[in-house]
């Protein structure tokens, strides 16, 4: 029931035949504003679609707003401006009956018009916000504050400043899931965000400590994605987080320093996702202290060593109990995922024999694992794994 409305319209290429005033030119609309700001403001954004409903009539319609001021003037807002209409046409409106999963996804942001007190009522009630680039590079963003249903929020490259103490912002009330892209976090300082559950970050501009962290009560997934993981340490100590169902650290290089292991120490989750380019024997420490772990997922990516030669390394590591700490990785994990960008036939079965072997080797310790998931192809990596190992009886079998 959502959709844009410039693009429905432009569908009709004979135009539209209007039973209702087929020659009005001009619908003109003066109102005074209510005295609470977003009071029956749902008549607003069908009004502007309205105009986009006649745009290849016989009779294009021109819509003129006027509002009345505290000061008891009007006040005046071309809805016809190009800018207006790209904004408007962006707004994802249902059809018919209230609104509801009122959504904005744009990539063109014009703070004169969205920031205008004749759009703000429309933002009162978006529950989807996605802005997806910005013209001209980083523009601020401080339309949050009139956010006051907001579900979900996604943007790429926002500079969005920090909030005074007095200011209030409804959407850590209702927000559900978040994704800052080439964004800055430091707003977020002291906040607590009570129905957020998914967080994605992707490579945040954090810089210093928070002075109070942010609690994500209600979070069970965190994506942060970040070239060398740099700022995943002043992240973790900045964000107080619960113990999370996932937890995906994704990274070009897959480096992790000691002040990246010390904050992946503080990090607890049930399922957890690296990038490996590399044999990482800090890693492996790492993981043998993750008693919460259930599923470990990894993507083994060409480095150093060719991805078969590397999986067969970590493998053997994931058998063997360190002879100090007399535990292995993830003592407790039930499911292993495997996904390689490209391994040819021979070095699959290599793979596969390691993988038995691994479970094996395991059993006979005392750590039971499930089943073991391989991808030998990313192009792969969304559809059922190819390969699935099996501990049924003490015996590893391929699932049907």
């Amino acid at each position: 029931m959502k959709f844009d409305w410039r693009e429905l319209f432009r569908k009709s290429n004979t135009g539209w035949r209007c039973t209702i005033c087929p020659s009005l030119r001009i619908l003109e609309l003066k109102y005074q504003r209510w005295l609470r700001p977003g009071d029956n403001d749902d008549f607003l954004p069908p009004l502007y679609a309205l105009s986009y409903s006649r745009e290849k009539a016989a009779t294009p319609l021109q819509l003129q707003v006027h509002c009345k001021s505290s000061l008891n003037s009007f006040k005046s807002w071309n809805s016809t401006l190009p800018q207006v209409k790209q904004a408007i046409s962006c707004l994802e409106i249902p059809q018919h009956g209230q609104i509801t999963q009122f959504s904005l996804r744009t990539r063109v942001w014009n703070n004169a018009v969205y920031e205008n007190a004749f759009f703000v009522p429309i933002l009162y009630h978006l529950q989807i916000l996605e802005i997806f680039s910005f013209s001209g590079g980083r523009q601020v963003l401080n339309v949050l504050p009139f956010c006051h249903e907001l579900r979900e929020l996604k943007l790429f490259f926002a500079y969005i400043p920090p909030l005074a103490h007095d200011v209030d912002l409804p959407l850590v009330h209702t927000l559900q899931k978040l994704s800052l892209i080439n964004s800055t976090l430091a707003w977020m300082d002291g906040l607590v965000f009570t129905q957020l559950q998914r967080f994605d970050v992707d490579e945040p501009d954090v810089f210093g400590a928070f002075k109070q962290k942010v609690r994500l009560p209600a979070c069970t997934h965190i994506v942060f994605k970040q070239r060398e993981l740099g700022s995943l340490p002043v992240f973790q100590s900045n964000f107080d987080l619960p113990l999370l169902d996932t937890c995906e650290l994704l990274s070009a290089r897959g480096h992790l320093d000691e002040r990246v292991i010390s904050a992946l120490q503080m990090i607890h989750a049930k399922r957890f996702k690296f990038d490996i380019l590399s044999p990482s024997s800090r890693l492996l420490e790492l993981l043998e202290s993750k008693d919460e772990v259930e599923q470990l997922d990894l993507e083994i990516i060409a480095g150093t060593a060719s991805p078969a030669e590397l999986a067969n390394v970590i493998l053997s590591r994931m058998s063997v109990a360190n002879h100090i700490t007399m535990k292995v990785p993830c003592p407790n994990m039930k499911v292993l995922r495997l996904q390689f960008d490209y391994i040819r036939g021979g070095s699959r079965n290599q793979v596969s024999q390691s993988c038995r072997q691994m479970m094996n080797s395991r059993q006979l310790a005392g750590y039971f694992l499930e089943k073991c998931y391989i991808w030998w192809d990313r192009g792969d990596w969304k559809k059922d794994a190819p390969l699935v190992l099996v501990m049924e009886n003490k015996v590893v079998r391929v699932s049907s």
